[in-house]
């Protein structure tokens, strides 16, 4: 009995999630036309540009040829008839998703393109890529912007656009005539066409998540019935209200994200006090505050302004801000940050302590001062936190000085933990593994600039403590690197140093080990 299309349609996605797992789709392609239709729908579904529509059309329409380059040039011969459009419109409707990459279109591609969009809207009302609900452009000099007035269909459930200069006018036009049920939406330019956007949000019914400027009139979206998820970007002048703005509801996630033309030339707690300008002027009632920072500022003032977070008036109102509210807080940094950065000390987080905060990603600041009795400190403050991600995010040159034994009192008094990322060394102190708490909702752990080495001791930690830990993930690689002092800056060295002690656990004997 064969397989039903939604198991078969499920196990080839997850094969395709794998490393390079559209290589073990291609086979698929030639087994038989069942297959071959859901191998299609998973390679398809998801692609950097409509370029790959093209290469469906006949020879003598598009005259294809590959540069030494590696890029595609094509040539328009004449416009296609309908049955030279078949086989567009046979695989034009499994695209699901187009996340764009520069440089992934040329200007000439665009043209062809736009010639195919009008010769298909000649001959059906039906949109030629009627499942398309997903569309993120690279940069405002994306040659997609062009056809992206003939791609938004009604079917549109995100739309993350950069800045749009002068296309700006005839995108939002398509977007507000054609009625969209877009659910996410980030539009982030500056200038008429957002205030227009902006007076116009209560036309999407259906939208949860929207990524805005900062601009004087922001009542529309306060009053907007469903949505759940604001982040407004600031660029430069901060617009406040001249009174505090009415909500017609509390918002899940509330964020305030600062560009680098605003940090040019600034103080190095200028983003910050920004942030608290914002927060007393807006008054935004939310759950989880996120802070996206354009560089890295220092820990110091970081801790200031959380001292001043903290002393924020907590309003009984739910209509009004109230950090006592919030149980998500992060801070993300969206440049590189250097490594030489001077590690941040417990007391300057203390101030989150009274808040009943579940989730903190402070994963873009130097915690590698943090020692046993810090992580011991932090868990007894917040039992109740089940994501946690400290330093770890970044390369450092300071090496941790918390061991095990500090890891250890997180999972002892951190009873529902299931998110963990710090930075550590791998020594055991005076910890007894025979006495080890044991965590089995944490099946990932980010351990960022953490030298690999003890390594049984360290398996044995994972093996009694962590029992279902999967994986283990260093700091992204494209933190800025310097030439380290303790550490080697080899990321894939280290990523699998930690691969191999973690899948030492397996050839770990029950009983006591000797180490």
């Amino acid at each position: 009995m064969p397989f039903p299309y939604e198991v078969m349609l499920a196990i080839c996605e997850l094969i395709y999630s794998s490393p390079d797992g559209w290589h073990h789709l291609l086979p698929l392609l030639v087994v038989n036309s069942f297959m071959s239709d859901v191998a299609l729908t998973v390679l398809w579904q998801e692609l950097p540009s409509p370029a790959p529509l093209l290469h469906l059309m006949p020879e003598q329409v598009v005259e294809r040829h590959l540069h030494p380059n590696g890029n595609w040039r094509y040539t328009f011969s004449w416009l296609p008839s309908p049955c030279q459009l078949d086989r567009v419109d046979l695989y034009a409707p499994r695209i699901r998703t187009i996340v764009a990459r520069p440089g992934c279109l040329s200007v000439e591609a665009v043209d062809i393109l736009i010639s195919i969009f009008l010769c298909h809207a000649s001959r059906s009302d039906a949109p030629l890529l009627p499942h398309l609900t997903y569309l993120r452009l690279a940069d405002s000099s994306s040659p997609l912007l062009k056809i992206l007035p003939y791609i938004i269909n009604s079917g549109f459930q995100t739309l993350i656009l950069p800045d749009l200069y002068g296309h700006s006018q005839p995108v939002l036009s398509r977007v507000l005539s054609t009625l969209p049920s877009l659910r996410n939406l980030a539009w982030l330019e500056l200038g008429q066409p957002i205030r227009h956007l902006v007076r116009n949000i209560h036309l999407f019914p259906t939208l949860r998540s929207l990524k805005v400027p900062l601009i004087e009139d922001m009542q529309p979206i306060f009053m907007h019935p469903s949505l759940l998820h604001l982040m407004v970007v600031i660029y430069g002048q901060v617009y406040l209200p001249p009174n505090t703005p009415n909500f017609h509801h509390p918002l899940l996630s509330f964020g305030i994200a600062f560009r680098g033309s605003f940090m040019n030339g600034l103080q190095d707690n200028e983003a910050f006090t920004t942030a608290l300008i914002v927060l007393r002027g807006f008054q935004v009632p939310c759950e989880q505050l996120n802070i996206s920072l354009f560089y890295q500022l220092s820990g110091v003032a970081l801790g200031e302004f959380l001292n001043s977070l903290a002393a924020l008036p907590n309003p009984s109102a739910v209509s009004l801000f109230s950090a006592s509210d919030l149980t998500h807080f992060s801070v993300t940094v969206h440049t590189f940050v250097p490594c030489n950065v001077p590690p941040l000390e417990l007391n300057k987080i203390a101030p989150l302590y009274p808040f009943s905060l579940t989730h903190i990603d402070l994963g873009c600041f130097n915690m590698c001062a943090f020692d046993d009795a810090d992580l011991l400190s932090l868990s007894l403050a917040l039992p109740q936190i089940e994501s946690l991600f400290l330093g770890c995010s970044r390369y450092w040159s300071t090496p941790p000085r918390a061991s095990l034994a500090g890891v250890s009192s997180l999972l002892l008094h951190c009873r529902v933990l299931s998110n963990l990322g710090l930075v550590f060394n791998c020594s055991l102190d005076t910890l007894d593994l025979n006495l080890l708490p044991v965590n089995k909702l944490l099946n990932t752990l980010t351990v960022g600039v953490t030298p690999p080495y003890n390594d049984v001791a360290v398996a044995t930690f994972f093996a009694r403590s962590l029992p279902n830990l999967t994986d283990v993930y260093v700091e992204p690689t494209n933190s800025n690197i310097f030439e380290p002092n303790y550490i080697t800056h080899d990321h894939f060295l280290r990523l699998t140093y930690w691969q191999n002690i973690l899948h030492r656990r397996s050839y770990l004997p029950d009983d006591d080990l000797y180490l």
